[in-house]
């Protein structure tokens, strides 16, 4: 059974480094005006006289590999398109969420933060600060008015709430932190993306990477900082506290080695969620990409079309490797 395993995940390897090598080399070494021009299509082309065509039919420039869709695009060419802009989307927002969850993590529970009434005033300059850098994000995404409305109401609930009252104007870093954790927890993170996307209009990769940072940072945090707290009680990091060692290094070279298995877990199981809901999302007819090439609008136009098999076919089968050698990973890294 063990042998079996591992063929299994060997070969689930190797599909997953030919559709990854395939996504991000096709615009350069296999699409048309490449080095090798093998495949005569790119994700722009449109024949609407041809459409629907099944796999290895010959089109206007050439053989349709994975057949064409309702409007003649050619279904190679989007697959690997969408495969690309899913896999870099995910990769780029769960590196924003890991090292936002580590940098919290470290002022909140190595550096032990804590606030007087003297440096309660800084933390309130510096959070405006951060309000008007949002602000600029959110005018860079082209977001409305009404949705920093709302964002902002929510930043200064949010703020107010963190704060532990338990002396007078008092506050601790590692208290905040779970209280905004707890709160955003609270939210369903679907529901969440569903009414920021409502309110953008042409959304970047770059941008929408950090908005699913946004989504999904709260349960790197809870994670990350339990696991911290477990190796902080160890008797060897007591040990470089009491011998007054530098902090940072205590939190690089002490407690990152002995908590990599957990970060590593989470960064997988982060791709994989990722990834799910941006093909969820546009499987409902929310595409979040501003040319609308996506794993989920090609497995919708199988719904629409019965016929066309292939459309659900070879997403589907490119979708369960790309999963199926997260979950493997996992298991080995465990």
């Amino acid at each position: 059974m063990k042998r079996l395993a591992n063929i299994s995940f060997a070969l689930t390897c190797i599909l997953f480094g030919i559709i990854m090598l395939i996504s991000f080399l096709y615009p350069y070494i296999f699409g048309p005006d490449s080095l090798f021009s093998i495949f005569p299509f790119d994700h722009h082309f449109t024949n609407i006289n041809k459409p629907s065509l099944p796999p290895f039919s010959e089109g206007e420039l050439g053989t349709h590999y994975f057949g064409s869709d309702a409007i003649g695009r050619d279904v190679f060419a989007l697959l690997f398109k969408a495969i690309s802009k899913s896999f870099v989307t995910a990769l780029v927002a769960c590196v924003i969420a890991l090292t936002v969850s580590l940098l919290l993590c470290y002022f909140s529970l190595v550096l032990q933060f804590t606030a007087s009434r003297k440096r309660l005033v800084f933390i309130v300059f510096i959070f405006l600060a951060i309000l008007l850098f949002a602000f600029y994000i959110l005018y860079f995404l082209h977001i409305s008015v009404v949705a920093f409305t709302f964002l902002l109401c929510t930043s200064l609930y949010l703020f107010f709430t963190w704060f532990n009252w338990g002396s007078p104007m008092s506050f601790n870093g590692d208290q905040t932190l779970l209280n905004m954790v707890t709160i955003l927890r609270s939210l369903p993170g679907l529901l969440m993306l569903l009414i920021l996307v409502s309110f953008i209009d042409g959304i970047s990769v770059i941008g929408l990477s950090f908005l699913l940072a946004l989504i999904i940072w709260p349960g790197y945090i809870r994670l990350i900082r339990g696991e911290l707290i477990k190796i902080r009680a160890l008797p060897f990091i007591q040990n470089a506290y009491q011998n007054a060692i530098p902090q940072y290094r205590i939190f690089l070279i002490h407690m990152l080695p002995n908590i990599w298995r957990t970060i590593f877990t989470a960064f997988c199981f982060g791709m994989i969620s990722l990834i799910l809901m941006e093909t969820t999302l546009s499987f409902l007819g929310i595409n979040l990409h501003q040319d609308a090439v996506s794993l989920g609008a090609l497995i919708n136009g199988a719904r629409t079309n019965l016929n066309a098999w292939w459309l659900l076919i070879f997403p589907g089968v490119c979708l369960l490797i790309i999963l199926q050698f997260f979950l493997g990973i996992i298991d080995r890294v465990r």
